[in-house]
């Protein structure tokens, strides 16, 4: 299961209208709590979730599939929790072209996945 969120990333060098920092920031549990009897057979109970960047050009920016469960801590995390943080900077945004970027949220697994929290930071310069 996939779901899109679409924000706009400006980086104009002759204002003040560009990009310092994107961040996208996500957090989950590291278990699905609510299967019956623990889940079915074959079926897992852990949850990943990924996020995956694209410019306006739709050519990927970067992703958080290489994050390995162990190193799933960024920010304030809860240890029954999985966080994952994506920062791009300002020269990243003038590379691969502002416009109206997009963030997918990716569920590796079978089950639904409830989030604790999905945040996009646009700070500006």
């Amino acid at each position: 299961m996939i779901m899109t969120w679409e924000y706009p990333v400006n980086y104009d060098q002759d204002s003040k209208d560009r990009i310092r920092y994107m961040r996208a920031k996500l957090s989950y549990p590291k278990e699905d709590d609510d299967q019956p009897g623990g889940g079915l057979p074959g079926q897992t109970t852990d949850n990943r979730l990924d996020l995956y960047m694209y410019n306006s050009t739709d050519e990927a920016v970067s992703n958080t599939s290489g994050i390995e469960n162990d190193n799933r801590d960024a920010g304030d995390c809860g240890s029954d929790e999985f966080c994952v943080w994506m920062v791009i900077g300002g020269s990243t945004v003038r590379g691969f072209l502002p416009g109206d970027w997009t963030v997918d949220l990716e569920n590796a697994e079978t089950h639904n996945t409830e989030v604790n929290e999905f945040v996009i930071e646009l700070q500006y310069r």
